[in-house]
């Protein structure tokens, strides 16, 4: 208001002047008479005119031109006041830090999180709501925001005004004042103490059931063996066929149960991503895997035969490829009851694929169970599914594809072909 009425006060002012100016002119070129009756007591009627009508512009003009300023100052003073109800209400706390960590501002989110005032935080160290051990670790922060210019997602704790210690991110980036060149940081942090709390809570939680797991693994195992050891005691004793029968069963359902607990135990390791990736000879897994599969059927005759076309077939795998391959030959021969049982396997290249075509001439596969072959737990005709789902799985870690199609076209009785394709090394 006060410039307003200060435009008005020179406007008047003007106008004298250039009335004074004219009357000044009048007397010495025009005129005769003394410049006192040329400006109030003997002033010409034309030049009274000319003289009423550039005062009343002066007055006009500054009176237009206070207006003007008014509005001006109105709408900075209206964005001013918008500017820094935003900044008091922004959610998120606010802090500005000279090139000395002294506090320059901060906005009233980060007061009432922080519970300080504003007159004693302002213009006091940062490093004094610190911690002690955290001083260190906010000075290479506070560096690296003046060496790089701007920095996101940096931790530190902070000391609220009761001694409460807050788990704080910050993001920060550093701007300087046009009018003094005087460079300040601002920055915003997120409480994460929540956050923190239930991340150690929950890997507090994940270890113990992992140890609660890993002991009923070993457990289960010791128990499992226990019992297979005792029932090979009782195969040796003179018992009826009938017991003896029982006493197999029994035997086939606890190394079921043995497998199980292993799939379920490989089925953890590839979920959680524990695996280690190197280069590996497709066919050493193949080899590998045939002969853990016939080895749990020593009372079977496998007939396997291996078609091996020229090239390279080194891929980058786990180990646990083995098992994949392993599960896909266990199914085939558990199932096949026919003497041999029949297995031809094919290894090729295409372009950056392996591919192994594995064809069993046992019972086929229905398109219907076709789709719920690799879902795990689904009941099907070639047994239970964990073991194909599980090779599905260590499959899909590889980036590698499974399929399974009719080894005769439109016939499943005839057997069935796995289709597996990995990707191969160069």
């Amino acid at each position: 208001m006060k410039t307003q009425q200060l435009i008005i006060a020179v406007s008047f002012i003007l106008g004298f002047l250039v009335t004074l100016f004219d009357a000044i002119i009048d007397s010495i070129f025009f005129y005769e008479g003394t410049l006192v009756e040329l400006l109030i007591t003997d002033i010409p009627p034309h030049e009274f005119y000319i003289r009423t009508v550039l005062f009343s512009f002066c007055v006009l003009f500054g009176s237009l031109l206070s207006i003007v300023i008014e509005k001006h100052n109105y709408h900075i003073e209206e964005s001013e006041r918008k500017f820094r109800f935003l900044y008091e209400n922004l959610p998120i706390p606010y802090q500005s830090l000279d090139s000395h960590c002294r506090i320059l501002e901060v906005n009233a989110t980060w007061l009432k999180k922080m519970g300080y005032d504003r007159d004693t935080i302002i213009g006091k160290s940062f490093a004094d709501i610190l911690p002690e051990e955290e001083k260190e670790t906010f000075r290479r922060h506070f560096e690296e925001v003046w060496r790089e210019g701007q920095v996101f997602g940096r931790k530190i704790r902070l000391l609220a005004s009761d001694g409460t210690e807050i788990e704080a991110q910050f993001d920060c980036s550093l701007s300087q004042e046009e009018s003094d060149s005087t460079t300040m940081s601002h920055c915003v942090f997120r409480d994460v103490t929540q956050t923190i709390i239930m991340q150690r809570q929950l890997k507090e939680t994940e270890l113990r059931a992992n140890f609660l797991r890993d002991l009923m693994f070993h457990d289960l195992s010791n128990i499992h063996q226990g019992i297979l050891l005792s029932l090979e005691l009782l195969t040796r004793m003179d018992l009826s066929p009938k017991a003896v029968e029982l006493v197999l069963k029994t035997v086939s359902q606890t190394e079921r149960a043995s497998n199980l607990l292993s799939n379920v135990r490989k089925f953890i390791r590839v979920d959680t991503g524990d695996l280690h990736f190197e280069e590996i000879d497709i066919l050493s897994v193949l080899r590998d895997s045939i002969e853990s599969a016939e080895a749990r059927f020593p009372k079977k005759e496998v007939n396997l035969r291996l078609i091996v076309s020229p090239g390279s077939y080194t891929v980058y795998a786990d180990v646990s490829l083995i098992d994949a391959f392993y599960n896909i030959f266990h199914n085939a021969i558990k199932l096949d009851e026919k003497i041999p049982v029949r297995l031809d396997v094919s290894v090729a290249r295409k372009r950056d694929l392996v591919v192994v075509e594995i064809r069993h001439f046992g019972p086929g596969i229905s398109d219907e169970r076709k789709e719920i072959l690799f879902k795990r737990f689904e009941q099907t005709s070639m047994g239970i599914g964990l073991g194909l789902t599980l090779a599905k799985r260590i499959l899909d870690r590889h980036n590698a594809s499974i399929e399974v199609d009719d080894r005769i076209e439109n016939d499943p009785s005839q057997g069935a072909t796995f289709i597996i394709q990995i990707p191969a090394m160069e």
